[in-house]
């Protein structure tokens, strides 16, 4: 049985809408290949367009719109129905017109490579309709169920299928470099890890490339922006200098300059308005 976290959509006087979003944890059969699946959907009477920044989270993943062509990307291009995407390396902009119901299942950083067989380079800040990668009737079947607990079913038993699917006898190494990246201290250098896990520099490199999409010291520094808005919603008045020190950045403006990278906006910006928002999706105007 799928346990649900629910928040409700913040509403403030700057959302043209409320939203409604739930957490669901994945069975423990599907939790080594998926960290959540979460559902964002809007509320009441909405209209109009509005601009959503997304930020990089380290994470791959499959969406799922229920309304088809309710998203677009930064340059007006509808996204399709069903796709997958890889990690992000930066960030990116969505816009969203009228109402949207859509279910986003966050893959583990090494989820694309063991799902669906496809190196995870090939995807790194790119989508594809899910048709491209694997024959399916997905999105035909999620259309048409009527409850969410229906439609998590439904993802469930697709992903259970997949198990296997990209498999090979580097997978538990992966998922052992992935952890270890994030029990490392940020400011520990990633040349330990090789040493740690019995592999060479070149072998980390390549399995990073592979099976996450980005080589080691990016992913960590994915990592560590993440740390760091784990950090301000925790801790909202904190002054930038220290968190820039607690989180081993240079300085605070080498702090600024990276998450704006991956924000999109400077840590000032979201601290006045991302904060009341959904984390790593706020709207933005």
């Amino acid at each position: 049985m799928n346990r649900l976290q629910t928040q409700t959509g913040h509403c403030n006087p700057l959302h043209a809408f409320p939203m409604i979003y739930k957490e669901i944890i994945p069975p423990p059969i599907l939790q080594p290949y998926i960290h959540q699946l979460l559902l964002i959907k809007s509320e009441g009477k909405t209209a109009g367009t509005t601009a959503f920044k997304v930020f990089a989270d380290g994470l791959p993943g499959l969406i799922f719109q229920q309304y088809a062509g309710s998203f677009c990307d930064r340059d007006g291009n509808p996204l399709p129905q069903l796709f997958v995407h890889g990690l992000t390396t930066r960030y990116s902009e969505k816009t969203a017109t009228g109402a949207f119901y859509n279910l986003t299942v966050r893959l583990k950083p090494y989820g694309l490579k063991v799902l669906f067989g496809v190196d995870a380079h090939l995807l790194t800040d790119c989508y594809l309709p899910l048709e491209t990668l694997v024959k399916n009737s997905l999105a035909e079947k999620l259309s048409e169920a009527i409850t969410l607990h229906d439609k998590i079913a439904i993802l469930n038993a697709f992903f259970i299928a997949r198990i296997g699917a990209g498999q090979d006898s580097e997978q538990a190494k992966i998922a052992q470099v992935v952890k270890k990246i994030h029990s490392t201290n940020e400011d520990l250098s990633l040349s330990s890890i090789p040493a740690m896990l019995r592999i060479s520099e070149r072998s980390l490199e390549r399995l990073m490339k592979r099976y996450v999409g980005v080589s080691p010291k990016l992913y960590q520094r994915i990592g560590r922006f993440q740390n760091t808005l784990t950090h301000l919603y925790n801790n909202p008045t904190d002054r930038l200098t220290r968190l820039a020190y607690a989180h081993a950045y240079s300085d605070q403006s080498h702090y600024i300059r990276e998450f704006k990278q991956f924000a999109g906006m400077s840590p000032g910006a979201f601290r006045k308005r991302g904060l009341s928002q959904l984390r790593n999706f706020p709207e933005w105007r």
